[in-house]
């Protein structure tokens, strides 16, 4: 799972595989990057309410 990137797709949940280059290397979100996450995050909260 640690080379795994949680993706929020038309409220499925998808599993996809990223490259690890290096451990040292520090990924560094852009701005977009930033909106994308918090927008899965609403959307994964929303969800928790949701499931009984």
């Amino acid at each position: 799972m640690e080379n795994s990137n949680i993706e929020i797709i038309g409220g499925g949940l998808f599993f996809t595989e990223i490259e690890v280059k290096n451990d040292n290397e520090k990924f560094v979100p852009s701005e977009s990057d930033k909106e994308a996450i918090r927008k899965n995050i609403e959307e994964i909260e929303c969800l928790k309410i949701q499931s009984p």
